[in-house]
C-alpha cells in the first residue's frame, strides 16, 4: 500500500504516492514538526522565500495566508476589519521558489481620517507558486467615525461608525469583506431605544464571522459578555500548526456614553476598543490566537491586533473629545506544511480505513476505534445499514472532541437559507416541508468537506443512522451540546418525512439551555427556562400551533410566540418561559407579526433563541439577525 500524502485539518484530500518513501523537501521560515507533518511558519513582516527541492508526484502542500488587520476608526468609531485570509488543503506541490509577502503592522487610525492609511485599509500579505499563481490576502479595512462615515472595505470590513445626528437611531454600514476571504463590518447606531446619548461603533468583520451590529440594548448581562456595543467578527479557526488557532479576528467597536460594554475584539488577535465615560468598560483583546489583541484604553487608544494573526484594531471614541486613535492592524502571516511521514510512522492505520474512496468506512465511529489518533477533518464514509446501495462520499469529521466519531449532517452560517438561493442542499424549508434526500443528491458539491464549509448539507444527513446527535458551533468547537436516543435512528430525511415527533430526554453533554451553552447575541435573556429535551419535528406541548402566546416575560414583543422546529429544543407539560426552536422552525406570521427585514421566516434558517424582543429587527441583527453565529449538526452512529 502506497503512503498517504495529504491533509488532516480542514478539507483532507488522499492523493498515493507514486514513489514508497517518497516526500516533499522544503526549506524556509521557522520549521517545527507535528503529527506527520513539517510546518513551515514566516511572521517577519516583508519579502521572504519558501523553497522546495523535491516534490513527487502527486505531493501536496497545505497553506493559509494571512493578510494585515485594518486599523481602528477614531471618533465614535467602528472595530478595524481583520485581514483576509486564504486557506488552501491539498495543493500540488511545485519544485522551486515559492515568493512570499507579509504584511506589516498597519497604522493607527488617525482623527477621523483615513490619512496616512493606504486605500483605507491595512497591507496585503501574499504567495506566488513557482508557476506563477499569486494568492493575495487583502487587508482588513478601517473602521468608520463620526459623522456617520461606514466602515471601509477590506480583506474583512472595517465596523460602521455610532450614528449621524441628522438621523437619530439610524444605522451605519460597516464596510464589506472579500468574497472567499472575510466578513462584512457591523452597523454602528446613535441614540438606541431609550434615547440615550450611548453612541456605539460596528464591530469590525472578522475572517469567520461578521462584526456585529451595535445593540439599542443597553445593560443587560455587563461583564465580558458585551451587552451592547459591538464585538468585532471571529476569525478563521484551523489547527495547521497542530494548535487550534484564530486568525483574521475584527476589532470592537467603540462606545460613548451608558452601561454597555465597548466591544470585544473577535477571537484571532481582534484588538478590544475603549469607552469614554467609564473605566472599567473597555473592550478586551481577542484571543486564541498566535498573539492576542490589546484591550482598548479608557482615555487613550483603541487595542492594537495581535501580531502575525491579522487581527483588526480596536475602535476610539475620538481624538476630537479627549482620547487617542484607534488601535493598529496587526501583521500577517503565511503558514506552509506538508506531510513527512509515511504510513505506520505516525499511527495511521493498515488498509487506509477512511482515507480512500476504496477504503471507505462505515462511519466515522468504526475508523475512530480503528485509529484513536485520528485527526478532525474529512473521511470516506459508505454506510450500509439502512440502505446498502449508499454512494461512498467525503465528509467533515470530528474526531477530537466528545469521543470522536461526528459526522457532519448539516452546517449554516448564518442566515437565511431561503429556497431558491443556490446554497447547497436547500430544498423548501417552509413550515413542516424538509430536503429530501433527492435534493440533497441532486446537490453534492464539495462544500460539506471542510470545517468552514457554509450552507452545507452533509450527506450522513440522508444516508447515516445514528444514535446521537452534536450541535456545535462553527467557529467555536468548545460550545456543544449532544443528545442520545435509546435506538439507532435511521436517516435525518426519515426521521422528517415520516408522521410524528420523535424525541429524547438524554443530554450527554451540555443540556438543554443553548443559549448558555453555545455562542449567544448578546442582548439574549438568558434567564429563559431551559427547554426538556431534543428531537425532530418537536414543538411546545402547551402551544403546539407555534403563536397564540407561547412565550411570556420581558419585552413588548412576547404576543408572536415562536417554538416549533424540524430539529430542535422542545418543552412538554410547563407553564410560562417557554423556550423551544433549532434548525428549521416554523415560523410564520402571527398577529402583528413585523414582515420587514425579510419577514415572516419561513425557512430552514433557525431561531435558536428568538424570544421577545430578542426578535424584533431592531436587536437581532447583522451576521446574528436570527439568533445565528454559524451552527452545524453533527451524527454519530455506534459501531454495531
Amino acid at each position: 500500500m502506497s503512503p498517504i500524502i495529504g491533509s488532516f485539518t480542514g478539507s483532507i484530500s488522499f492523493n498515493r504516492a507514486a514513489v514508497t518513501g517518497a516526500t516533499v523537501i522544503a526549506s524556509g521560515g521557522v520549521v517545527s514538526e507535528w503529527n506527520g507533518y513539517k510546518i513551515h511558519t514566516f511572521t517577519t513582516t516583508g519579502t521572504d522565500t519558501f523553497q522546495v527541492s523535491s516534490a513527487p508526484p502527486g505531493s501536496t502542500i497545505d497553506f493559509i495566508v494571512v493578510g494585515g488587520g485594518g486599523p481602528g476608526g477614531n471618533g465614535l468609531a467602528g472595530g478595524g476589519g481583520g485581514g483576509g485570509v486564504i486557506q488552501e488543503t491539498s495543493y500540488t506541490a511545485e519544485i522551486g521558489s515559492y515568493a512570499l509577502n507579509i504584511a506589516a503592522t498597519s497604522p493607527a487610525g488617525p482623527d477621523r481620517s483615513i490619512s496616512g492609511v493606504p486605500n483605507g485599509r491595512g497591507y496585503d500579505s501574499s504567495l506566488s507558486t513557482p508557476g506563477g499563481v499569486t494568492m493575495t490576502a487583502i487587508g482588513g479595512g478601517i473602521g468608520g467615525w463620526w459623522d456617520g462615515q461606514g466602515g471601509y472595505s477590506g480583506g474583512c470590513g472595517g465596523g460602521g461608525s455610532g450614528g449621524r445626528n441628522s438621523d437619530p437611531r439610524g444605522r451605519v454600514d460597516g464596510g464589506a469583506g472579500t468574497a472567499g476571504q472575510g466578513m462584512n463590518g457591523g452597523k454602528g447606531v446613535r441614540y438606541p431605544t431609550n434615547n440615550s446619548n450611548d453612541h456605539k461603533g460596528g464591530g469590525g468583520g472578522g475572517a469567520g464571522g461578521a462584526g456585529l451590529w451595535a445593540s439599542d440594548l443597553d445593560g443587560g448581562w455587563g461583564g465580558n459578555g458585551n451587552s451592547g456595543s459591538a464585538d468585532g467578527g471571529i476569525g478563521v479557526y484551523t489547527t495547521i500548526d497542530g494548535t487550534p488557532r484564530y486568525f483574521g479576528g475584527g476589532g470592537g467597536g467603540s462606545c460613548w456614553l451608558g452601561s454597555s460594554w465597548s466591544g470585544n475584539g473577535g477571537l484571532g488577535g481582534g484588538g478590544g476598543s475603549n469607552h469614554r465615560s467609564t473605566s472599567a468598560y473597555y473592550g478586551r483583546g481577542g484571543g486564541t490566537a498566535l498573539n492576542s489583541g490589546s484591550n482598548g484604553a479608557h482615555a487613550g487608544l483603541g487595542g492594537a491586533g495581535g501580531a502575525n494573526t491579522g487581527g483588526g484594531g480596536g475602535a476610539s471614541y475620538g481624538n476630537g473629545w479627549g482620547a487617542s486613535s484607534g488601535g493598529t492592524g496587526g501583521s500577517g502571516c503565511i503558514i506552509i506544511r506538508y506531510r513527512a511521514k509515511e504510513q505506520g510512522e505516525d499511527g495511521v492505520p493498515v488498509g487506509n480505513l477512511g482515507l480512500t474512496e476504496e477504503t471507505a468506512a462505515e462511519s466515522a465511529w468504526h475508523i475512530k476505534q480503528a485509529w484513536s489518533g485520528a485527526p478532525d477533518g474529512t473521511y470516506w464514509i459508505k454506510p450500509t445499514v439502512y440502505n446498502s446501495n449508499a454512494p461512498a462520499y467525503k465528509v467533515h469529521c470530528y474526531m477530537t472532541v466528545e469521543g470522536g466519531g461526528w459526522e457532519l449532517a448539516w452546517r449554516c452560517d448564518s442566515n437565511p437559507l431561503q429556497p431558491g438561493s443556490g446554497a447547497v442542499g436547500v430544498g423548501n424549508w417552509g413550515g413542516w416541508a424538509w430536503t429530501t434526500k433527492s435534493q440533497i443528491d441532486s446537490n453534492l458539491g464539495t462544500t460539506y468537506e471542510k470545517h468552514g464549509d457554509s450552507f452545507a448539507m452533509g450527506p450522513s444527513y440522508c444516508y447515516q443512522s445514528f444514535t446521537d446527535c452534536m450541535v456545535i458551533a462553527n467557529q467555536r468547537p468548545d460550545m456543544r451540546n449532544g443528545y442520545r436516543f435509546t435506538s439507532t435512528m435511521d436517516p435525518i430525511t426519515v426521521q422528517l418525512a415520516s408522521a410524528g415527533t420523535k424525541k429524547t430526554t438524554n443530554a450527554i453533554f451540555g443540556g438543554f439551555k443553548w443559549q448558555e451553552t453555545l455562542h449567544v447575541r448578546q442582548e439574549t435573556n438568558r434567564g429563559y427556562s431551559a427547554a426538556t429535551g431534543f428531537g425532530f419535528k418537536v414543538y411546545d406541548s402547551q402551544h403546539p400551533d407555534g403563536c397564540n402566546n407561547a412565550l411570556t416575560g420581558g419585552g413588548t414583543q412576547n404576543s408572536w410566540g415562536w417554538s416549533k422546529a424540524q430539529i430542535g429544543l422542545y418543552r412538554d407539560g410547563q407553564g410560562g418561559n417557554h423556550w423551544g426552536g433549532g434548525f428549521g422552525s416554523y415560523g410564520y406570521a402571527c398577529s402583528g407579526y413585523p414582515t420587514t427585514g425579510g419577514g415572516p421566516f419561513q425557512t430552514f434558517h433557525g431561531h435558536w433563541w428568538g424570544h421577545g424582543d430578542g426578535r424584533h429587527t431592531d436587536y437581532w441583527s447583522g451576521d446574528r439577525s436570527n439568533g445565528w453565529y454559524g451552527h452545524a449538526l453533527y451524527v454519530r452512529r455506534a459501531a454495531p
